[in-house]
């Protein structure tokens, strides 16, 4: 049975009624899931949950999903670079589906394919709350980018979407320019690390002309000429020109705001995270100690009682010894006695023929001496007659 992580632990007994709630770089698995899905059923005043890289799995996502699913006032969801993968997200999907609060979303890093673009594109076409979707640097091709581009046409709240770091390609691009002529929400959309090149590029140029709704375009990091990037800037930024510059800069040195907020929390989480290794490593050094003290103390003990064992072990030898050599000389007397013995029967047998020959000889001899008697005392009677 897994022990739950103890720092995980703490975080979770903190929800209480807080309104936000981040774990950063800790481990969430079996355990851990059990608490933080009753945590966030019981907090009812939660508005942002952020588990980034927490080795969060698609079967602890399962379990969390149902948390998620009825919770009146979670806003901002993110579950960045953790282990979610495309069932993960299928769990996920089937949760907000009927949640019409949550309107920020974080799936990047997560492992998705092609098959999880088309399991968030469904849930595009019938969630009316996501504004913000973070997909980007996952495992996402061509196909998953039409996926996407197909839900695009129909959804109508999406503003911000980012696909970084994705294989989308130049017919990604081109189907996903397609679906931006007919959307009327998509306000920013990020491509960057997308391997477009000039094709997908022009589609892009081409989209813009004839979309007047979309003001951000981020293409760095592809492979196609610097013009053409150049091109597409320009054409956004004549398209918003009539945009304040008051409100343009207030947007801007809001999102700063909280990007700066956002990064002092995740020092401070790391700096908690150091402090706790810290701490362990001291645990740990000082249950070193202990387990070589104790290691040594036995091996002291060990070794007295194998010198012990070995003494007796000796004296057994030599008692066995002594009994070996008593045992042999007993032998050796019985075997003389029964040699003695065999000697005295041999003259026995030797005797008892002797005597058997003379009393068949002596029987014949009686006989004649008895019948001669007889003989003489007739003749003798005889004569005197």
């Amino acid at each position: 049975m897994s022990v739950p992580n103890s720092r995980t632990v703490n975080a979770i007994n903190r929800i209480g009624t807080a309104l936000r709630f981040q774990l950063f770089f800790a481990i969430i698995e079996d355990p851990e899931v059990k608490l933080l899905a009753k945590a966030l059923q019981d907090n009812q005043t939660l508005t942002e949950v952020s588990l980034w890289k927490n080795d969060l799995s698609s079967l602890g996502l399962k379990v969390l999903s149902e948390s998620f699913q009825n919770h009146k006032t979670l806003l901002k969801l993110g579950l960045r670079s953790n282990q979610l993968e495309d069932h993960g997200v299928e769990f996920l999907s089937k949760a907000l589906k009927t949640n019409n609060v949550l309107t920020e979303l974080d799936l990047s890093g997560n492992r998705l394919t092609d098959l999880g673009a088309r399991i968030i594109s469904e849930l595009l076409e019938q969630n009316k709350s996501i504004v913000k979707l973070n997909l980007g640097y996952n495992k996402i091709k061509e196909r998953g980018a039409k996926y996407l581009a197909n839900a695009l046409k129909v959804n109508s709240t999406l503003k911000h979407l980012k696909l970084d770091g994705n294989v989308i390609g130049d017919e990604g691009a081109q189907e996903i320019s397609k679906a931006l002529v007919e959307n009327k929400t998509l306000k920013q959309l990020s491509l960057k690390d997308c391997y477009i090149e000039t094709k997908g590029a022009q589609a892009l140029l081409e989209m813009i002309k004839e979309n007047e709704v979309l003001d951000a375009l981020q293409l760095e990091r592809n492979d196609f000429d610097e013009s053409v990037y150049d091109e597409i800037q320009l054409l956004l930024s004549e398209e918003n020109i009539g945009v304040s510059d008051s409100v343009e800069q207030s947007n801007v040195a809001s999102s700063a705001e909280q990007e700066l907020r956002d990064q002092a929390r995740i020092i401070t989480e790391l700096g908690q995270l150091i402090s706790e290794q810290k701490e362990n490593i001291q645990n740990l050094e000082e249950s070193r100690r202990v387990v070589i003290e104790r290691s040594d103390n036995q091996l002291q003990e060990l070794t007295g009682q194998i010198k012990n064992l070995t003494n007796e072990n000796e004296i057994q030898s030599q008692n066995f010894q002594s009994k070996t050599e008593k045992y042999e000389k007993t032998i050796k007397n019985q075997n003389e006695r029964i040699e003695s013995l065999e000697n005295t029967l041999i003259d026995l047998k030797t005797q008892t023929k002797n005597q058997k020959a003379v009393k068949e000889i002596s029987l014949p001899l009686m006989i004649i001496v008895g019948l001669t008697g007889m003989a003489l005392s007739f003749i003798i009677n005889k004569i005197i007659s």
